[in-house]
Order: C-alpha cells, then sequence, then structure tokens
C-alpha cells in the first residue's frame, strides 16, 4: 500500500518571503514586498526558534501578546524540511532548500560521502562547490546603506553555521532575552540597522521537555514579556516583526518507531541522514530506489510516507532544485505521516531518542508559522 504525499501550498507566503520583503521595506533595491511591509527606516526581525503558529494558539494563555496578533492572515509556512539547519538559510538568501542546498538536518557530502550535521559539522564538508550555493542577501541591505546586525547567545558567534549563513553582518552576543531585545533597541536608535534578533531557547526546552512542559509554557511567558516590552519602546519608524523556523510536536516514547532490526532490512542503504521525523536514505550505487521505497512503505505502512527524491522532487516541496543540490539529496525520503518518530535500531544510544519535541515533516504543527507585525 502507499501513501500520497500531500503536496505543498503553492504560492503562498513563506520564510524565504521574509528578507526580500523586509529589505523591499528598508528601500534596498531589487526585491519585492511580498508581504506588504510599510516604509521604514530600520527594522528588527525577531526568529523565535521553533514556536509554530499552532505552539502559540495551543498555549495562548502564556503568550498574551503574542497570541492575539496571530490570524490566518499572520501565518505562513516555513520550508521543507522543517528544520533550522534548512530553514535559516532560507531566511538569509531568500531561497528555497532545493535552490540554496541545505537540504536537512543531516546531509550526506558527495564528495567525501559522509554524513554532515550541518548545524555543527559545517567544517568538514569537502565539496569544493559553495556548500551554500545561494548568498545571504546582506551584503545587499549593507550596499544600500543598512547596517545588518545579528544579536544571539555568545555561543553561536563565529561557528561555521553563523559565518556560511549570515555572512556580511555584524555580529553582538548577548546571554539573556531582554539583553537582546535591549541590545536590538540600542541599535536601531542609533543607525539604519537591519537587526536579526535570534531567540534559541524554546526550541531548546521543546526538545528536552516538550511544548506541553511547564518549562516550555514558563519560558513562553518571557519570551513574550520581553517583546511586548519591546515593541513599546522602539521608534515609529522601525519595524519589528516576529517569526519562526518551525514549529514543535511533541511525541512520546510509544510513538517511536524502528527500522534496521535486521541487515535485509537495511539492503542497499549506504548512510542514512535527515532526522527522526524525515529520514533521507542514501543508497549504494546500482540500486533501485523504488524497490526500497516499496519495502520501506510495505514495513511501515500508514505511519509513513515514502518517496524516492526523484518524486519528492517533483512534489515542489523543495522548490525548484539546483543541479549541485541533487546528489545530497537522499534517494529515499521517509517522511512521518503521523505523530512518531523513526529510530534506528542499531543506535539505541542516539540522543535524539531522549528527545520529547521533534520537528522536520510537513504536518501544520511543524509547517505552519507566524508572521507578526507587533508595531
Amino acid at each position: 500500500m502507499t501513501f500520497m504525499l500531500p503536496s505543498p501550498q503553492k504560492g503562498g507566503p513563506s520564510l524565504a518571503d521574509v528578507l526580500p520583503s523586509c529589505l523591499a521595506s528598508l528601500d534596498v533595491p531589487g526585491f519585492e514586498n511580498r508581504l506588504g511591509l510599510r516604509k521604514v527606516t530600520s527594522a528588527i526581525i525577531v526568529i523565535v526558534d521553533g514556536l509554530g503558529a499552532q505552539n502559540i494558539t495551543a498555549a495562548k494563555a502564556h503568550a498574551r501578546f503574542l497570541a492575539p496578533a496571530l490570524t490566518k492572515a499572520s501565518t505562513i509556512s516555513t520550508v521543507f524540511p522543517s528544520t533550522t539547519a534548512a530553514a535559516l538559510p532560507s531566511f538569509t538568501t531568500g531561497k528555497l532548500p532545493g535552490q540554496h542546498g541545505m537540504v536537512g538536518y543531516r546531509v550526506r557530502d558527495p564528495a567525501s560521502g559522509a554524513v554532515v550535521n550541518q548545524l555543527t559539522g559545517l567544517d568538514l564538508i569537502q565539496s569544493v562547490d559553495p556548500w551554500l550555493v545561494e548568498p545571504p542577501l546582506y551584503a545587499r541591505a549593507r550596499a544600500s546603506g543598512v547596517r545588518p546586525v545579528v544579536i544571539a547567545k555568545s555561543r553561536f558567534s563565529g561557528t561555521p553555521l553563523t559565518r556560511l549563513i549570515h555572512e556580511g553582518t555584524d555580529s553582538v552576543a548577548a546571554a539573556s532575552i531582554e539583553e537582546r531585545c535591549q541590545s536590538a533597541l540600542s541599535i536601531v536608535s542609533q543607525s539604519r540597522s537591519l537587526v536579526v534578533l535570534y531567540i534559541s531557547e524554546l526550541d531548546e526546552i521543546a526538545h528536552a521537555q516538550g511544548v506541553n512542559s511547564h518549562a516550555w509554557a514558563s519560558k513562553l511567558e518571557e519570551v513574550d514579556s520581553e517583546l511586548s516590552h519591546l515593541s513599546r519602546g522602539i521608534p515609529r519608524n522601525v519595524s519589528l516583526i516576529v517569526t519562526a523556523d518551525h514549529g514543535v510536536v511533541d511525541i512520546g516514547k510509544h510513538a517511536h518507531v524502528s527500522f534496521g532490526e535486521t541487515p535485509e532490512s537495511l539492503f542497499g542503504i549506504s548512510a542514512i541522514g535527515g532526522e527522526p521525523r524525515c529520514l533521507q536514505l542514501y543508497l549504494d550505487n546500482g540500486v533501485e530506489a523504488n524497490a526500497v521505497a516499496a519495502s520501506w512503505q510495505d514495513a511501515l505502512q500508514d505511519a509513513a510516507y515514502v518517496v524516492t527524491r526523484d518524486e519528492m522532487i517533483q512534489t515542489g516541496w523543495l522548490g525548484d532544485v539546483a543541479a549541485p543540490v541533487i546528489n545530497r539529496l537522499g534517494d529515499v525520503f521517509v517522511l512521518a505521516r503521523k505523530d512518531v518518530v523513526f529510530f534506528d535500531a542499531r543506535d539505541p544510544t542516539n540522543k535524539a531518542r531522549k528527545m520529547v519535541g521533534h520537528h522536520g515533516g510537513i504536518s501544520a504543527a511543524e509547517i505552519k508559522i507566524p508572521f507578526l507585525q507587533l508595531n
């Protein structure tokens, strides 16, 4: 039995439209203002990692500033895979993953054959082609007299990922959310600026304890309060936008689905990338992708959508796929169709098994994100 992979919403606004629209609102030439932002002299874009639209709605009692601003009109889509390593490059380049090339959490480098964690291991890439196929848009902002600044925790400063996707920005480190908001306000008050303020805390708690935990709700209240305070302090000629890279779903251990219990079930597979909600299977040379996909679909039944690389490209979830990107994609994709996650039985110590909150798939909870204009 096969299960038809749903098509993405075609033509709707996405995370890839946020920065181009913001640059257009700042009078940086060459960008389309698809999101209809008002003209301003400076802008603050807050990216709250892991704060999906459905997460806000479910916890609206803890988001008394953000939740009333969330409507159908202020809800957009993130990209696929719905994971930080693919979504943040889409934000900074204005392109979908098939175009910019960072197509998942763990991706095979065609040059070495190694599966690389794109959040922490980009320095291991051996490919001679630029790994980020499309350049970040910040240089064009600076060329027009707009200072691009990224504010985040110090641990993100100077990492290979930060250097790659935020090339052309000034970096400001601030430990607390309050300090980050204060830094953003100070910068836009002093110069014509584009500030990207990154809040990672909610995603970190979601992975460890879940979006239904007291700790997550408490941190959401802090985020909500600090953003409310920020909105009251910024000048009229500065825009404040809040968005996210993906949403999160809580998955209990009872919904952990194992694969690879026997060597026969892994026949023809040389490596496995992606993440627990969206596996990417890389096959040995000469192995037929259709046969592997059919075998995995039979094994997983209605828990998964299993499609070949060609089928995935045809759906449009990745956008137009550039030639240098094709071989980075798995030969077979295994996407969660239900609230489940997939784990390799050969690796019982995988730290992701301890996680409660997950993302990476195509459910509305993961894909739908806020786009809130808050002043």
